[in-house]
């Protein structure tokens, strides 16, 4: 079916208003319906920000960079902020790197939900604007470091290395073995641990609060240990004192009296022969214990009462 002309005129018509509604609103970020506030933030330097870099609140997108202009003492960057984002004045920007190809934007990370906010026309200070490294700075900077390396040095390293290496492939097996076991250990005993922990840390909770009595120990034992240092210094004086008391002035003392007591009594190995013959008719003597305490339970009761029994001779 071939439509007519100004049917086609029409519904071009039609599609380049959506298009350019599109462009305008999803590509260009253009809404006439949204309300905007435009803060002004005072720099010492750029830090690679453009004209077109956004503007987030911890990582949520609410607005964009629109002129960056220089001023006597740095430079002023005019953003364009979302109105029904409340901000707080005090929060700190960070200018950080978007991606590893180096695009910058602008990230507000407030420290407190309170006001007061930003609103149209607010200035922000250069002390809450931090600067993260620029990509091209970072590479600046890491070919200075790449130029105060000496390959030689460089080379020497890794052949002391490999010579330490060489030949120890056994203990780095050991090692590696043990580091897997202590993982393997670590994994194996995790609630074990925590409980340690947890305890140790209930132990510590426990504790607080009894700082300052402990504290008010040290002056007691400030006190005490004069005495106590006396104490050990007495102990150690009569040690030396002590030390040859045993072996010089009391040992011939004893020998003497052992001596003395040798010469003045009896010898015993005599006296045992004497009185062996007397006591030779003793030894067929047994005494039956059992037999006696029979006698005296039959003889005194536990009633009380002693009775005695008489065999009638016959």
């Amino acid at each position: 079916m071939k439509l007519s002309g100004p049917v086609s005129l029409a519904l071009l018509l039609v599609m380049t208003v959506v298009c350019a509604a599109y462009m305008a609103i999803g590509v260009l970020d253009i809404d006439p319906r949204r309300s905007t506030n435009t803060v002004t933030v005072l720099m010492d330097s750029s830090g690679g920000l453009m004209p077109t870099s956004q503007v987030d609140l911890r990582g949520m997108r609410i607005g964009k960079v629109r002129a960056i202009t220089a001023t006597g003492t740095g430079l002023a960057v005019r953003i364009e902020l979302d109105a029904k984002y409340r901000v707080p004045l005090g929060s700190e920007l960070y200018i950080s790197n978007l991606s590893a190809a180096g695009e910058q934007f602008i990230d507000f990370r407030p420290t407190t939900t309170a006001g007061p906010y930003l609103a149209d026309g607010s200035v922000i200070p250069a002390h809450q604007v931090r600067i993260a490294t620029t990509v091209s700075e970072a590479l600046a900077k890491l070919d200075v470091l790449n130029s105060q390396i000496d390959p030689v040095k460089i080379e020497k390293l890794a052949t002391i290395l490999s010579q330490g290496y060489a030949g120890r492939e056994r203990e780095i097996a050991n090692l590696t073995h043990t580091l897997t076991m202590t993982a393997q250990l670590l994994h194996d005993k995790r609630d074990a641990i925590t409980r340690l922990y947890v305890n140790g840390q209930q132990l510590g909770e426990n504790f607080d609060g009894y700082g300052p009595v402990i504290g008010d120990w040290a002056d007691d034992f400030t006190d005490v240990l004069p005495d106590v240092v006396h104490l050990i210094e007495g102990f150690q004086g009569y040690s030396y004192a002590g030390e040859h008391v045993w072996d010089e002035p009391l040992g011939p003392l004893v020998q003497k009296i052992d001596q003395y007591i040798s010469l003045l009594g009896p010898d015993l190995s005599h006296i045992a022969t004497v009185l062996k013959p007397a006591t030779s008719a003793l030894k067929p003597v047994r005494v039956d214990a059992g037999s006696i305490i029979d006698l005296l339970s039959a003889t005194f009761p536990e009633s009380g009462t002693a009775r005695i029994t008489l065999a009638v001779p016959q």
